[in-house]
């Protein structure tokens, strides 16, 4: 029996078991691996909402850029050409941000004529 430690000892030796290459009891009640909740969703070409990354904000495909980050360079008046070559080093396209506004063009003009008149 190996020495234990700690105030988990039966952890560390379903740890031990394993690096040791034999099979504990403890391994053949393992409770099945979660689910993530939600799926993976494509909003277009180039963006993308999955509730694994960047807590399911909307970002560009292969990245963690935000969409809104990009936006909120568009809203600034910075060049489609400065965000994607010198703010983003090239990893977001300027067809991306064409996209990103696009999207946020649409959205906005069926929240507007979603809205109840008041």
């Amino acid at each position: 029996m190996p020495f234990l430690f700690g105030a988990f000892p039966s952890r560390r030796l379903r740890l031990f078991d394993k690096a040791e290459g034999n099979k504990s009891t403890d391994d053949m009640a393992e409770a099945p691996k979660k689910q993530t909740k939600g799926r993976r969703i494509e909003l277009g070409g180039h963006i993308v909402v999955d509730p694994r990354i960047c807590h399911g904000k909307p970002t560009f495909k292969g990245t963690r850029i935000l969409v809104q980050q990009v936006l909120n360079d568009v809203a600034s008046g910075k060049s489609w050409e400065f965000i994607s070559k010198v703010r983003w080093g090239g990893r977001v396209s300027v067809a991306a941000i064409a996209e990103a506004v696009q999207h946020l063009m649409l959205t906005r003009a069926f929240d507007i004529s979603t809205q109840n008149p008041g």
